[in-house]
């Protein structure tokens, strides 16, 4: 091949790559028209049987939510669904050891709430589409194998499962469902086979025999099954909609501008209406943390406007779980020196 041939070569598929680059950045870019009326309706048909709906800073505030149903006579209903950009589940920790923190309150609610069975983490499809945290989430199992001490809960654990079936199949296609055993005091691990069961059963510490089985399903709005008939617990974390990158995986953040957000927002509600969720308990966390400052009044709009278009009033004043100190000093390392932050994680 002649050097003008191969300039010529080169040239072309720089310019495939320049064209895809721009085709992949008209797609991010681009926002689908709705209509602000279909929201609002699909509002009212979602919040139409629910008996609280309660919105809060703080995400193990959720088990005050929880309580308050009890209190109240309100069955806490056996299907949590929860949409956050973090499981909020750890592993191989007992959660009455290290206290109930944002990012364990799931393990203390199964605890308080023995009815809870199945648990759906549906997370944001960008970061189902992520493709390095789609290869952690595929190896998870053999980078995090929970003899290694607490965990929070991404991915695969226990099964033997092809590094390519989540490089291949995204959590945007196919949804991932796996069981767990938890030990009356918050402590899980995932339950695959005889196996595994007794690999898993080591770190309980033999504590308890009295270990429950807990389905977990993790996938996205395009993968989350019908609840026709179905009683549920709907929690929505508003870092799902907008996150700052504080405290996430690998950094991971995805930060909207304002009709992104909407949109979200949008199209969050219309696949919960879609999907026949029809909630008896809502909870609505702002995690101020975790959402970029500038979205902040936008989220508490939309959460005062379920509340407007429901005719219902946020359910309780008072918490007693407040955010955990480790956090807060993490974010305030967060907020005065990023760099420095994301190079020490």
């Amino acid at each position: 091949m002649s050097k003008k041939h191969l300039y010529i070569v080169l040239a072309t598929i720089l310019l495939l790559i320049f064209v895809l680059w721009i085709i992949k950045i008209a797609e991010s870019n681009y926002i689908p028209e709705y209509n602000p009326n279909e929201l609002n309706q699909n509002v009212k048909d979602i919040t139409s049987d629910a008996k609280i709906i309660d919105a809060n800073l703080n995400h193990n505030q959720a088990l005050d939510v929880a309580e308050f149903a009890k209190n109240n006579n309100i069955e806490v209903p056996s299907v949590l669904i929860n949409f956050d950009t973090h499981s909020d589940i750890y592993l191989n920790i007992n959660s009455a050891t290290v206290g109930i923190r944002i990012s364990n309150w799931i393990n203390e609610l199964l605890v308080k709430n023995p009815q809870i069975t199945e648990i759906y983490w549906v997370m944001p499809k960008e970061e189902a589409q992520h493709i390095g945290l789609r290869i952690l989430f595929a190896l998870s199992d053999k980078l995090v194998f929970p003899i290694f001490g607490p965990t929070a809960l991404y991915g695969n654990f226990l099964q033997n499962i092809s590094l390519l079936k989540f490089i291949m199949t995204p959590l945007t296609k196919e949804a991932y469902t796996q069981t767990f055993l938890i030990n009356p005091f918050g402590k899980m691990n995932e339950y695959a086979d005889n196996k595994t069961y007794k690999r898993a059963k080591i770190n309980f510490d033999n504590q308890n025999p009295n270990l429950r089985k807990i389905k977990i399903i993790t996938c996205t709005e395009n993968t989350l099954p019908d609840f026709q008939g179905k009683k549920v617990f709907l929690s929505i974390d508003a870092d799902y909609l907008s996150n700052s990158g504080f405290d996430t995986i690998i950094n991971y953040k995805n930060t909207k501008n304002q009709k992104q957000l909407n949109y979200a927002i949008f199209s969050m509600v219309k696949t919960i209406k879609e999907k026949n969720i029809k909630p008896e308990i809502i909870n609505l966390t702002l995690s101020p943390q975790y959402l970029p400052e500038d979205k902040h009044k936008y989220v508490i709009d939309f959460y005062n406007k379920i509340f407007e278009i429901s005719e219902q009033k946020d359910a309780l004043q008072n918490y007693k779980n407040q955010i955990d100190e480790d956090t807060l000093q993490e974010y305030k390392n967060f907020r005065e020196n990023k760099l420095l932050y994301f190079f020490q994680i």
